[in-house]
């Protein structure tokens, strides 16, 4: 069965099927899954003989219908989300039934939802509705407003240079030292959950991330032997000699390196910090310490990003943008010493 090629939308994959004189927009996340998804809209109405009507079913009744029909291999993080937001979001809106939605509800949904969440959950949240409606015949208004007066963001916290050193000398001796240092060492806590000390060679020089501990959409913990995208999958070298000692103090013959809950790895990292005397951090801003300090050595961000397994330049445009401007002001107190020691100088000679 023939049906249109899919096109890239900032949202996914967009496919427009026309049938029995009915436009219907079809979404997905890939291509492969917007083909499929047309093609069984289109014989299902070949089937029928007759105009696809728009769905009959609630908004919630529609969620659950597409999350089924999400491909097996979707991301256990990313049905939790569709879950939470089916759950806490747009009330009004999941106990309608699809076809009854107009454009003047979706505005109400929304301004409700910007009178207690920021412009971006929002808007987040309000991607999953506006799919499921469009892949259910009903057309989203481009302009709807969503336009809530941001908070002024804040800025990007991290460990400088000598306050890692600091982090570093007080986690040493730590029961929690590894996972804390790899954390320091670009990696995230779902990927250290992951790791197996049967997957670490002696006396190591990198470690090779091994998938992801998450949880669930029913909230269990769930072990995923791939990463969600290409660039995670990699490794990543020991560079820190406490790190490397560590390992080898605490190593065991096999079983989960991280044989705790996340949530403990959380506090020592808070303790350590106390600690060493410096600003409090969680575990993923020693993750972002990490590209902070990347910065600070001029370590190019294309290096940095492949190290650390960012899968866009946002994160890393952000800390190098922000160390850049700190860069800025240093520079420019030391020109300003330059020469106010220079005419200090010229006044005594005179």
């Amino acid at each position: 069965m023939h049906v249109p090629e899919p096109k890239k939308t900032p949202s996914g994959w967009r496919i427009q099927l026309r049938i029995n004189g009915q436009s219907i927009p079809v979404l997905a996340d890939t291509p492969r899954e917007c083909k499929r998804q047309a093609a069984l809209i289109k014989a299902q109405a070949q089937a029928a003989g007759k105009p696809v009507k728009k769905c009959d079913l609630t908004l919630s009744q529609a969620i659950d219908a597409y999350i089924a029909a999400l491909p097996p291999d979707i991301s256990p993080a990313t049905l939790r989300a569709y879950r939470n937001i089916q759950r806490k979001r747009f009330p009004d809106l999941m106990s309608m039934r699809v076809a009854s939605i107009t454009p003047a509800s979706l505005q109400r949904a929304l301004n409700s939802e910007l009178s207690a969440f920021s412009r971006k959950t929002v808007k987040n949240a309000f991607v999953l509705v506006k799919t499921v409606l469009e892949t259910n015949g009903v057309e989203v208004p481009k302009k709807l407003a969503i336009d809530r007066k941001e908070r002024k963001k804040k800025d990007p916290i991290w460990l400088e240079p000598d306050e890692i050193k600091k982090f570093v000398a007080a986690a040493a001796d730590d029961p929690l030292c590894v996972p804390m240092l790899l954390a320091l060492m670009s990696m995230r806590i779902s990927e250290i959950d992951a790791l197996r000390w049967e997957n670490i060679p002696p006396r190591p020089e990198f470690i090779r991330t091994s998938g992801v501990r998450i949880m669930d959409e029913h909230h269990h913990w769930v072990t995923l032997a791939e990463h969600k995208t290409i660039e995670s999958d990699r490794s990543v070298p020991l560079l820190i000699p406490e790190l490397r000692a560590a390992i080898e103090r605490d190593r065991k013959p096999s079983g989960k390196l991280l044989d705790i809950h996340q949530n403990t790895l959380r506090s020592a990292v808070e303790r350590t910090c106390a600690r060493a005397g410096v600003k409090r951090v969680t575990v993923h801003q020693l993750r972002h310490s990490f590209a902070s300090l990347s910065a600070h050595l001029r370590i190019p961000a294309e290096i940095s990003r492949e190290i650390g397994g960012w899968s866009n330049d946002k994160t890393m445009n952000e800390i190098y943008t922000h160390i850049a401007r700190s860069d800025i002001e240093r520079y420019k107190n030391e020109m300003w010493k330059f020469y106010n020691d220079t005419s200090s100088q010229q006044s005594e000679d005179s």
